[in-house]
C-alpha cells in the first residue's frame, strides 16, 4: 500500500513540476511579447505614422530629373537634408527629392523668412516676428507663435527644435521643443548679453546659445553650451568679436567670428585659433578636414581672396585674384567657387584651380545632392558638369 502511495505522490509532484514549468514558459513568452510592445508604444507619438508616410513618399519619389524648376519668386537659400533639398524663396518653402520630384510646397507669407533643417525635418520662422512652423519633407507637422519676437530658431538632427527670443525678465529666452509633440521640453533664460543665435550639436545632445555683450573696448560673443538631457549648462566660452558661424563635430566646435577662427574642444577650452584683419568676410564653408574663408568686397574684386585652413586651423593655402565671390562650397577634395557665371573646382590641399564649368546666368548658391554638384539659379536647380581646366 505504501508503494502505491509513493508512486501517486511522485506522479503528483511530476505533474506539479510540469505545470509550473509550463506556467513559467508561458510567463516568459508573454514577457518576450509584451516588452517590445511596451517599448514601441513608448516610442510611438502623434508624428510616428506621418514619419512612416514621409519615409515612403521620399524613398519612392518619381524620377523627374534635372533641371528642376522652382516656379516661384526669388530663391534665398538651399538646405541639404536626408534624401531631399529644401529651397526657401521670398514667398515659398519648396522641398525637392534627390531625383528632382517635388515633395512639398508651402506659401509662408513671412516678411523675413529664415529656415533650418535636421535630417528629415524643417523649421521655418519669421525673424523679428512671432510665427514659426515645423515640417517633415512632405508636409506640415506643427505651427505656432511665440510671446516675443523671434531672434533665431534651429532644428536638431533628431527632430527637436530650439526657439530663441528676448525674455520678459531676462535678456534671452530659449525654448527646447520635444520631437514627439513639439511642446516645451525645457526653457533656459540668459541673464546677460543680447541674443544672437542658437543651434544644436551634431549628435543632438547639446544646444548652444550665442549672446553679444560689450566691454570698454570691444564686442564680446558669449557661447553657452547646454546639456539637453540634464537641462543644465555644460560650459561657457567668450570670444572677441561677433560670431558669424559655428560648426559641430566629434572633436568639438569650430567658431568663426569677424576677428578670427577658433576650435573649442569637448572641455569647452579654445584649442587653436587663426586671427585675421578686419577685412569683411564674404563667405564661410567647412568640410570634415578643411575650413574655407572668403574675404573682400565684391565692389572691389581686386582685394578678394580665399584662405583654406586645416581642421586645426593651420593655413593650407591662400588664393588671390579670385574675382567676385558669389558662393563657396568646401569638400574634402575641392573648394568650389561660384564667380560671375563660372564655377571653379580648386584643390583643397594645394589651392590649385583644377575644374571649371560655365553657367549661362548668375547663380545663387552651390550644394551637393548624392555627392553630385548642383547650382541654384533664379528659377531652377541645375546639375553642374565640371571639366578639367587643361582639357577645356
Amino acid at each position: 500500500m505504501s508503494n502505491v502511495l509513493d508512486e501517486i505522490t511522485i506522479a503528483r509532484k511530476r505533474k506539479r513540476r510540469r505545470y509550473r514549468l509550463r506556467r513559467f514558459i508561458a510567463v516568459v513568452s508573454l514577457l518576450i511579447v509584451i516588452i517590445p510592445i511596451v517599448f514601441l508604444i513608448d516610442k510611438v507619438n502623434i508624428y510616428t505614422f506621418r514619419s512612416i508616410k514621409d519615409f515612403f513618399l521620399v524613398t519612392f519619389a518619381s524620377n523627374k530629373g534635372y533641371p528642376a524648376m522652382l516656379n516661384s519668386t526669388k530663391p534665398n537659400c538651399t538646405e541639404e537634408m536626408k534624401g531631399a533639398t529644401a529651397i526657401l524663396t521670398s514667398s515659398e518653402l519648396i522641398v525637392k527629392a534627390t531625383r528632382g520630384a517635388e515633395l512639398f510646397r508651402y506659401t509662408h507669407g513671412y516678411s523675413n523668412p529664415l529656415v533650418d533643417t535636421g535630417n528629415t525635418r524643417i523649421i521655418l520662422y519669421d525673424s523679428g516676428n512671432k510665427n514659426y512652423s515645423i515640417y517633415n519633407r512632405t508636409g506640415e507637422l506643427y505651427a505656432s507663435e511665440t510671446e516675443y519676437a523671434l531672434v533665431s530658431a534651429a532644428m536638431a538632427p533628431n527632430g527637436m527644435a530650439a526657439i530663441l527670443t528676448r525674455g520678459e525678465r531676462s535678456f534671452s529666452k530659449l525654448e527646447i521643443l520635444s520631437n514627439t509633440n513639439y511642446l516645451t521640453y525645457f526653457t533656459w533664460y540668459g541673464v546677460s548679453g543680447f541674443p544672437l543665435s542658437c543651434n544644436f550639436s551634431y549628435d543632438s545632445k547639446e544646444v548652444y546659445v550665442v549672446t553679444l555683450s560689450v566691454n570698454s573696448t570691444e564686442v564680446i560673443s558669449v557661447i553657452t553650451f547646454i546639456d539637453i538631457d540634464k537641462r543644465e549648462e555644460n560650459g561657457e566660452v567668450k570670444l572677441s568679436g561677433m560670431v558669424l558661424d559655428i560648426f559641430s563635430d566629434k572633436k568639438g566646435y569650430t567658431v568663426v567670428t569677424d576677428k578670427g577662427a577658433y576650435t573649442i574642444n569637448t572641455e569647452y577650452m579654445v584649442d587653436n585659433k587663426y586671427l585675421f584683419s578686419r577685412t569683411p568676410i564674404l563667405a564661410i564653408s567647412k568640410s570634415n578636414d578643411y575650413l574655407a574663408l572668403a574675404f573682400g568686397d565684391n565692389n572691389r574684386v581686386d582685394i578678394n581672396h580665399i584662405v583654406i585652413l586645416s581642421s586645426d586651423l593651420k593655413q593650407k593655402s591662400s588664393i588671390n585674384d579670385v574675382g567676385s565671390i558669389d558662393c563657396i562650397y568646401m569638400t574634402d577634395d575641392y573648394l568650389y567657387l561660384l564667380s560671375s557665371g563660372k564655377t571653379y573646382g580648386i584643390s583643397s590641399s594645394e589651392g590649385e584651380y583644377l575644374l571649371v564649368c560655365d553657367i549661362l546666368t548668375r547663380a545663387k548658391s552651390i550644394f551637393m545632392i548624392r555627392n553630385k554638384l548642383y547650382v541654384l539659379l533664379h528659377d531652377r536647380i541645375l546639375p553642374l558638369e565640371m571639366v578639367n581646366i587643361k582639357e577645356s
